[in-house]
């Protein structure tokens, strides 16, 4: 890996070569084998990867009857899932205490633990205030204004929370499934 990211970033090989044993003593990245040497001979060079289980993401998806939950790794991988009912009390409580309830189930699995935590994610119908994390209105399914979400989950969890518009994060889906190969300019209907 040395002489190509050396040569790419104008970084000297042992520079190189420290940076990536740090990155490895850290846990970010993992070695999975060696390369071919160079035409010249030389040393073999370390192959590494990204450590996908280094961190993991919590999402939660607030549909109208049930809200589902799922843990990943860091390359999009699921880890685990779940979902739970709203219930008949779909006021803003209610769903902070079921969306809290089931991310602190996720949370309560070996694989999952809270050190690797990295974000939670929230997909929610209605208008989002995607900066502060908050839910500004869902007049037409909730009733809901000014669901402060993203804060409320950070002071829970205690990481950052990314809270946007359900139709957003499904596009964004759709835009990096590999399944799909969708093309860099779509519209999701």
């Amino acid at each position: 890996i040395a002489p190509a990211f050396a040569s790419t970033s104008k970084s000297s090989k042992p520079t190189v070569s420290d940076q990536v044993d740090f990155l490895i003593a850290a846990g970010l990245v993992i070695n999975v084998g060696t390369g071919k040497a160079g035409s010249r001979g030389g040393k073999r060079p370390a192959l590494v990867e990204m450590n996908a289980r280094y961190g993991c993401v919590l999402s939660v998806e607030v549909g109208l009857e049930r809200i589902r939950f799922g843990t990943w790794d860091l390359f999009g991988r699921m880890i685990r899932k779940t979902e739970r009912e709203l219930g008949p009390a779909k006021d803003a409580r209610a769903l902070l205490r079921v969306v809290r309830r089931g991310l602190t189930e996720l949370m309560g699995h070996d694989e999952i633990s809270e050190a690797r935590l990295r974000v939670v994610s929230v997909a929610m119908p209605g208008i989002v205030d995607v900066r502060e994390g908050v839910v500004l209105e869902t007049n037409k399914v909730f009733g809901w204004t000014g669901l402060r979400l993203g804060p409320e989950l950070k002071k829970t969890f205690g990481r950052h929370v990314h809270v946007d518009n359900d139709v957003n994060m499904a596009a964004l889906a759709e835009m990096k499934s590999e399944s799909l190969k969708a093309p860099r300019n779509f519209v999701l209907i």
